[in-house]
């Protein structure tokens, strides 16, 4: 009966520990099945799980900017409006989901963070500081670049996202005409 037989028994445990050796066996299945299924391909949440690796609580979340925060959570959630998202709700295959200010990109959490050329002065101003700081960052692969800025979620990467995010919003509300 393993650990039932705890919960059968009228009487107090002896043995208290035993609840935190079952609390902890819980949240170990509860965990390794949770990252399990984010980790699918067929999962909307990709920047997420390849992001968040161990549990914990992450430091970004105690800051006190509500929008910033809240902002930072949904580019990492996937629950942003980048074309690598909003194309899927339309069954735009990858590579068909283009940024609107940089002609033949994809637009994905990536090209928003080093390549839009939109977000080129906020990049100047958030980014480039802590980037200048990573040794032989400009030699990384494209995903391991966003992974090395968004490990640590410096309080100015998370302001680039919330600022881009904006600025990105604004635009794209506000086409320009021609002529």
């Amino acid at each position: 009966m393993g650990c039932f037989s705890l919960y059968l028994e009228d009487s107090v445990c002896p043995h208290p520990f035993i609840f935190k050796k079952l609390f902890q066996r819980l949240d170990d299945n509860f965990h390794e099945t949770s990252f399990g299924d984010i980790n699918k391909d067929s999962s909307n949440l990709r920047t997420y799980a390849y992001l968040k690796t161990e549990p914990g609580f992450e430091s970004y979340l105690e800051m006190k900017n509500i929008s910033v925060r809240q902002q930072v959570t949904k580019f990492r959630l996937s629950a942003h409006r980048l074309a690598i998202e909003t194309g899927r709700y339309i069954g735009l295959h990858e590579e068909d989901r283009r940024c609107e200010f940089c002609p033949g990109r994809v637009e994905d959490e990536v090209h928003f963070l080093f390549e839009c050329t939109l977000l080129r002065h906020l990049r100047q101003r958030f980014l480039e500081p802590l980037i200048s700081q990573i040794r032989g960052f400009e030699f990384f692969p494209r995903e391991l670049k966003m992974k090395a800025l968004l490990s640590e979620m410096e309080y100015d990467t998370c302001k680039f996202i919330s600022d881009g995010s904006e600025l990105r919003s604004f635009f794209m509300s506000k086409p320009k005409s021609i002529g």
